[in-house]
């Protein structure tokens, strides 16, 4: 839960990422039915600090091909680039419906994300891990 990671860390809310968290839940809204979520514009973005960087858990567009998810990555790739803290995620789609894990590697590679895993190696249906450097 984001909330109580800052809240837990609020002694010591002095490293990157955690100024990173702070600037976040600053410029974002509760979730009303997710406690671990954050609003961002119209995407939904569970994320928490994980060692001196961010995990992206999920990120979902409240109003799919709106834009949404685009705007809440370009506000964390922007905090990223400020706190100089790297955001890794796990790319796996888990609604076929939107796109495919396919899709969304390449969705994650536009916005600059990089590949950790060779998809050949590793396949799609377990998800690929990727990281965005500031």
């Amino acid at each position: 839960m984001i909330v109580n990671e800052v809240i837990r860390l609020g002694q010591t809310n002095s490293g990157p990422a955690d100024q990173f968290v702070q600037d976040f839940i600053d410029m974002s809204d509760e979730h009303p039915f997710n406690p671990r979520a954050r609003i961002v514009g119209g995407a939904a973005v569970e994320l928490s600090r994980f060692g001196n960087r961010i995990h992206l858990s999920d990120i979902t567009s409240l109003e799919p091909g709106k834009g949404h998810a685009g705007r809440a990555m370009s506000l964390i790739k922007k905090l990223a680039d400020k706190h100089n803290v790297q955001v890794e995620l796990i790319a796996k789609a888990y609604r076929d419906d939107r796109m495919d894990t396919e899709q969304l590697i390449q969705w994650y590679q536009r916005l600059g994300f990089q590949l950790m895993d060779n998809p050949d190696e590793i396949g799609l249906d377990d998800g690929i891990e990727m990281r965005y450097y500031p």
